[in-house]
């Protein structure tokens, strides 16, 4: 919004360049929490209904937005990108008593109104123009086919509602009993009145839906329901940690950040997000709801979120610790990547938030550059195989003793002892990956690898570092404070041997040989 021409809506071509190096694979919008107090028709032009032609300005919490880039402009660009969309449509007016921020022309109150908007952007989306929908939904479509684009869109992958525990619990007394049962089906029906009336447009569409509403007591009751799990094909989650800092603890004593050493700081905080289980990171416990009733889950938003008394004061170790934290969670859902269905990363262009993936300078004054969490995302998706392989250590892994709790968005504990390095790796039919975290805080560390299984023999590995700058390399920003660095290392009969800056994220590129 910040950053789009007023007049075409398009991105300047250096961050479409930008965003084309990560090799997205898919890009959810809109985001955020606001998406649940919008109207999707005021992001097109030409909606039914509206007096003023122009794209009227949107007021939210976080203030207003202009809706110069809208659902044609986006998805205009993830046809240029080559990347998979994902839409986000409203479901808090399905749970008001009277219409929310619906289009003028839908006069039905709550669930109705709702289930019928969020057809309405399925149409305009990918029915075809001409086509034969009920002519309240077809319209849509061939107002698409006016506003210059004939042929649907065809997106795939849709999201009810961002982030429900927002307003849930202040809105489930509109079920009318205190009874989680009746609540439960309250919530259900309207989840499963919108994904039925979304199908009835297109019924290949995949329908998310959170797990995670703000209400404990219903959370089993729902996801657990037979109709919910016949509406919903993945349960969406959101991975942050340790974010919104408010607290630090050792033991049972409260300890202020800036009393302490950064080297102190550091281990507490980069141990997360993520579950350590026998030394490796995980994105999730098993006993994440979805998880423990066998769903795959849809993960819409992740990052390492450090806001609040970080006492890390210089912006090198800052912003590692988002790099790490970033991979930590790259590699745990590599590691759950047969229950893990999808992913996104939170934010991926942004004018303030520090973990966007690109960081734009709204003033002009500074080009576009990559934080250090959009460096490890679009290293790891530009480099990385569809399959994971075993990965055994044979000597024991140099750990830190650390014993910091740190209270934010949760309460949060690394791994203790927290180990120096993890090692992931993955491969295609041609290619060997090996994706390393090194959380040591001064010492480089040297890590020998057996490749021989696949590469039994002499040849030279491509070595990327995310790592932080040096003095004789500033960033645009004093907060563009990591780069991408490129080396090779040699392959001595199936061995590599790779030297591991401190504080870095890793990944090694091999050949694999045909085999005979």
């Amino acid at each position: 919004e910040a950053v789009v021409d007023r007049e075409s809506g398009a991105l300047p071509d250096e961050l479409v360049e930008m965003l084309a190096w990560m090799d997205i694979p898919l890009i959810r919008y809109p985001g955020g929490t606001d998406v649940d107090r919008l109207d999707w028709t005021d992001r097109v032009d030409g909606a039914y209904g509206r007096q003023n032609q122009t794209r009227p300005i949107s007021i939210t919490s976080q203030g207003k937005i202009s809706n110069h880039f809208g659902y044609d402009e986006f998805l205009e660009l993830a046809e240029t990108l080559d990347t998979e969309p994902l839409i986000v449509v409203n479901f808090r007016d399905a749970l008001l008593d009277t219409p929310g921020m619906q289009a003028p022309e839908i006069k039905a109150p709550g669930l109705k109104a709702a289930a019928e908007h969020a057809a309405a952007l399925v149409a305009y989306c990918n029915a075809r123009a001409d086509g034969d929908l009920p002519p309240r939904l077809q319209r849509w479509a061939d107002l698409r086919a006016r506003n210059g684009r004939h042929p649907p869109w065809g997106v795939k992958y849709w999201q009810i509602g961002n982030e429900t525990f927002t307003y849930l619990p202040e809105l489930i007394g509109h079920s009318g009993s205190a009874d989680p049962k009746v609540q439960a089906r309250w919530l259900i029906d309207r989840v499963v009145t919108i994904a039925h009336a979304m199908r009835e447009v297109d019924p290949s569409i995949v329908v998310l839906f959170d797990q995670r509403f703000g209400l404990p007591q219903l959370t089993p009751l729902v996801v657990e329901d037979p109709g919910f799990r016949g509406a919903v094909d993945f349960q969406a989650v959101h991975l942050y940690a340790p974010g919104g800092v408010r607290q630090l603890f050792r033991g049972d004593r409260e300890i202020v950040a800036a009393d302490q050493p950064d080297q102190t700081l550091w281990y507490a905080y980069v141990g997360m997000p993520g579950h350590f289980e026998e030394d490796r990171v995980l994105a999730m416990p098993d006993n994440t709801p979805a998880l423990a009733n066998g769903r795959r889950v849809a993960v819409t938003e992740w990052n390492w979120v450090g806001f609040g008394p970080m006492g890390m004061e210089d912006p090198g170790l800052r912003a590692m610790a988002q790099a790490l934290g970033s991979a930590n969670l790259l590699h745990g859902m590599i590691r759950q990547g047969d229950r893990i269905a999808l992913a996104t990363q939170s934010m991926l262009v942004g004018t303030s938030w520090k973990i966007a993936a690109i960081h734009v300078d709204v003033n002009g004054h500074r080009p576009p550059y990559f934080s250090a969490s959009g460096l490890v995302a679009g290293l790891y998706s530009r480099e990385h195989g569809a399959s994971r392989l075993a990965v055994r250590a044979t000597s024991p892994q140099p750990a830190v003793v650390q014993d910091m709790r740190v209270v934010g968005w949760g309460v949060h504990t690394a791994a203790n002892p927290l180990p120096w390095v993890d090692l992931v790796a993955t491969r295609n039919e041609e290619t060997l990956y090996l994706h390393v975290i090194q959380r040591s805080f001064s010492q480089a560390q040297r890590v020998s690898v057996d490749v021989s299984a696949l590469i039994d023999g002499d040849a030279t590995a491509e070595v990327y570092h995310v790592e932080p700058r040096p003095d004789d390399d500033p960033g645009v920003d004093r907060d563009d404070a990591a780069r991408l660095r490129h080396a090779v290392a040699p392959v001595l009969g199936g061995r590599v041997d790779l030297d591991l800056p401190a504080r870095s994220v890793t990944v090694v590129k091999l050949s694999i040989p045909p085999s005979p």
